[in-house]
């Protein structure tokens, strides 16, 4: 790949957006940066994995699972690029993507090291913000949750469920779970979740099959 064809790809990214054309030809000579094509079903990382590197999604679609800690649920979704993938899980106490991350499409990926990454941040103003902006914005949204109003209605909590367990709030999502569990996890009777769930599948917002709901969000 030539410079000005990495110059451009890398301006798309989220920590490099905004660096000058001189910064970024100093961060790509002095830079490892690990430009790679994965096929389709491709695993890149799993859930417990330790997270040395920053991956970032370039190009492509990703399948993600995300698994609960009681071992009772899953959810899967398909998120797109340019993604940062848990750069919340490079630091602080536990660093372990929590989540496992598959190719859905053919993908391009970067991977920079946390060395590297450390470097960068050091050297570049505007790429240590950018970092520090995706992090914090992350951890403030995760405080501003037990803050909020209360979901009302049975429709509305079985969505926000989906979507507060979710790496990206809109797209198609797979809850694999049992209704008993999903009954117990909002609030609810088992029997209120499947008269939901059931009048959702008629009207077809969603499908159904045996533990498993997929729904668009």
């Amino acid at each position: 790949m030539s410079d000005g064809n990495i110059f451009n790809l890398l301006l798309t990214l989220p920590l490099f957006q905004g660096m000058s054309r001189a910064d970024m030809q100093e961060a790509v000579a002095h830079t490892r940066l690990g430009f790679e094509t994965y096929e389709r079903g491709d695993v890149l990382v799993r859930s417990g994995d330790r997270c040395t590197h920053q991956l970032i999604l370039v190009a492509g679609q990703l399948s993600v699972t995300t698994q609960s800690a009681d071992r009772t649920y899953h959810l899967q979704e398909v998120v797109n690029g340019p993604l940062l993938l848990q750069p919340e899980r490079l630091f602080g106490l536990t660093q372990t993507y929590t989540r496992t991350f598959s190719t859905h499409t053919s993908c391009q990926i970067l991977a920079i090291s946390k060395t590297e990454l450390v470097r960068l941040g050091a050297k570049f103003d505007i790429f240590r913000i950018n970092l520090l902006n995706t992090i914090t914005t992350q951890a403030q949204r995760a405080a501003d949750e037990p803050w909020l109003p209360p979901v009302e209605g049975i429709g509305a909590k079985i969505i926000h469920f989906v979507r507060s367990r979710s790496l990206h709030p809109t797209g198609e999502k797979q809850l694999h779970i049992t209704m008993q569990t999903l009954a117990r996890y909002i609030g609810e009777s088992r029997l209120n979740v499947s008269r939901q769930l059931h009048r959702w599948a008629e009207e077809g917002t969603i499908k159904m099959s045996r533990n498993l709901i997929t729904l668009k969000l």
